[in-house]
């Protein structure tokens, strides 16, 4: 356990939340960190249960006197995405976050710091716990898998909703906002057959990487206009001056949710040509740094490849990355200022018999989503893919009217000095899927100051955890 974070304010969470990032626990990977929390239950006297997929769950009694109060469950997910800097050796496997604190912050500054959703375990866990405060009954619920299409909470039991009155879902990223809605997704995978052709004669291989880009979350950074390595990439092959460039393969992304941050293209051409194209490269890259300061264009000598893609098939793939939907493309109608519909180029990756493309959509409208998906199938079966939807989950309908919300106004007046923005938010919680298995439970998300969520130089704000805490407390010893 990292000491100095351990032993920040307000300590009950601080310590847990330093022992989670010690913990490896990537999707599909959560058994260890799930067993740190049964066993901190269990120590603790609560009641668990793991569910057949790996959810966890424990019960907190009412304190004496507060029995027939409100449940309330108080829901964090335990995977975290894995991303880093691509010179850093790291390995999400077996490595502990290496996090500092630096300007009032803990942050990892060549990782992920699995803040999302670390930090709302470590406060969820801290309440299960404490004996500070009177509250209601209490129930936690912490979710596997939900980086990759919210799995663990598609596979919850129905059985651990049925009573709960309210829940606070703990993973939201802004302290001064109070989130009640949230967009639906789905995610697609195109395959496609490539059509090879022989190296042309006298051409060398070589390769371009783009990096440096800033990346971030698919869904709560997709309305920055943060660059797209694969589209950006796509378009400098397809814009190289007076070069015969044949492809032989375009790879970059790593996770469907989170924008990708750098790729790399494969190909030949002739001798003559690598000076143009290293000019062409250093123009690119400084226009690339009016909006991403740190993108790099880095041109290498490769070991040849025996095989490129026809001219027509280059053409019609590079050009359907260029050209298809991405990024933000609706505003809410019910939220100003909120991006209502998105899509993702998050993933692609070549091999000698398939490319593979992952994109992800998100939208407040189901039937919005649905066409988006359909669209993108549509766009990409005209150079012959072959697409998979998958991991479709609802979106969350707001309940501005709920008695949660009056809550969480009195305890941030009083906390904070200042009432909550409410507001939704363009990425998939888990809190559409749960709340369809409860119709009448109101629900509720929250959290602190975060940033840089899903890229290197994720960061979480010391002060708002603090104040956070403070806020949860009031909530739950007033339901």
């Amino acid at each position: 356990m990292n000491e100095e974070i351990g032993s920040l304010t307000p300590e009950c969470v601080w310590k847990i939340f330093a022992n989670l990032i010690a913990i490896p626990r990537i999707s599909g990977h959560e058994a260890k960190v799930r067993e740190y929390l049964r066993n901190l239950a269990e120590n603790a006297g609560l009641h668990t249960q793991t569910d057949n997929y790996g959810n966890l769950m424990i019960e907190k009694p009412a304190s004496l006197g507060w029995a027939g109060c409100r449940t309330v469950v108080l829901q964090a997910h335990l995977d975290i995405v894995a991303q880093k800097k691509p010179d850093f050796e790291f390995d999400f496997l077996t490595d502990p976050i290496p996090a500092i604190i630096r300007n009032g912050q803990v942050v990892a500054e060549n990782t992920t710091l699995g803040s999302d959703n670390g930090v709302g375990v470590a406060l969820a866990m801290a309440a299960m716990l404490s004996q500070d405060f009177n509250h209601c009954p209490l129930k936690a619920v912490f979710t596997v898998e939900e980086e990759i299409g919210l799995r663990g909470a598609m596979a919850l039991p129905g059985e651990w909703f049925t009573y709960p009155h309210m829940m606070i879902n703990m993973d939201s990223k802004s302290l001064n906002k109070l989130h009640i809605g949230c967009a639906g997704g789905a995610r697609t995978a195109f395959s496609i057959i490539p059509e090879w052709a022989d190296t042309p004669a006298g051409h060398f291989t070589m390769s371009a990487t783009l990096s440096g880009l800033s990346g971030g979350h698919s869904g709560a950074d997709i309305h920055r206009n943060r660059g797209n390595a694969l589209i950006l990439l796509a378009n400098f092959i397809n814009s190289v001056p007076n070069i015969n460039i044949r492809l032989s393969g375009l790879n970059g992304g790593s996770v469907d949710n989170a924008i990708p941050r750098d790729a790399t293209a494969i190909f030949t051409l002739s001798a003559d040509s690598r000076e143009s194209l290293t000019r062409h490269a250093q123009s690119i890259e400084k226009k690339l740094r009016d909006s991403e300061p740190n993108a790099s264009i880095t041109i290498k000598t490769e070991s040849t490849v025996k095989k490129v893609f026809t001219a027509d098939f280059q053409n019609k793939i590079l050009n359907a990355i260029i050209s298809c939907p991405n990024g933000a493309l609706e505003v809410s109608r019910h939220i100003p200022g909120l991006t209502a519909t998105s899509s993702n180029l998050a993933i692609i990756s070549t091999a000698p018999d398939i490319i593979n493309i992952y994109s992800s959509q998100r939208s407040e409208n189901d039937a919005s989503r649905r066409e988006l998906t359909a669209k993108l199938i549509k766009h990409f079966n005209q150079i012959g893919a072959i697409a998979q939807v998958s991991n479709e989950y609802p979106g969350w309908e707001p309940n501005p009217d709920s008695r949660l919300i009056h809550l969480f106004q009195n305890a941030a007046e009083s906390i904070l000095g200042h009432k909550l923005s409410i507001t939704a938010i363009h990425a998939g919680l888990e809190c559409g899927v749960i709340g369809a298995l409860n119709k009448n439970l109101e629900i509720v998300s929250f959290g602190p100051n975060q940033h840089n969520i899903h890229a290197p130089g994720e960061s979480v704000e010391i002060e708002s955890v603090g104040k956070c805490w403070e806020i949860l407390k009031h909530v739950l010893a007033n339901a």
